[in-house]
């Protein structure tokens, strides 16, 4: 799933579009969400409860879903949730590059979001960190990505992890 999530993404950010100044690419996630509505989900991976068990069990490591749609490469392990305690939750590998290894330009990803029993909206948002590989034309300004997302986000992290230490337990 996140495979596809990822590639329609991309196949709708044009470089025309987004490098007239420092952009952050908004996606609502209703039409395709996600399971996940927690800031865990900014983390490349994070510890939650397996599901339908009392607090008595272990947590398990899974992946950041949100992580990987912005920050993921090909190839990356996905952990996810077990079906039954005993089970191992080793998933597949990413076949896609997430949006932001993909649009190095784009100074950050953010995801306004939504759970199902509530009215309330979330804003998440991955911060881009300056990359060495870009042209001179399209290098980052002034101001830091990371600094803007904490702005007008909920919640944030960047391709450093600087804020992964905040989102390691999932509800």
């Amino acid at each position: 799933m996140l495979d596809d999530y990822i590639r329609r993404i991309n196949s709708n950010v044009k470089k025309a579009q987004v490098t007239v100044g420092p952009t952050f690419l908004l996606i609502f996630d209703a039409r395709i969400p996600l399971s996940t509505y927690d800031s865990s989900c900014l983390a490349p991976a994070y510890y939650q409860l397996p599901r339908g068990t009392k607090q008595i069990l272990p947590s398990e490591c899974v992946s950041g879903d949100w992580w990987h749609v912005g920050f993921g490469e090909s190839g990356d392990l996905l952990l996810g949730e077990s079906e039954f305690e005993g089970k191992g939750n080793l998933g597949r590998r990413l076949r896609a590059d997430g949006v932001l290894v993909s649009h190095p330009y784009l100074f950050g990803l953010s995801v306004l979001s939504q759970m199902h029993s509530k009215a309330e909206l979330r804003l998440f948002t991955l911060a881009q960190t300056e990359r060495s590989d870009l042209p001179e034309t399209e290098r980052f300004e002034a101001f830091e990505p990371d600094t803007a997302a904490n702005f007008f986000s909920d919640a944030f992290n960047d391709a450093r992890n600087s804020g992964g230490w905040q989102y390691q337990t999932g509800t």
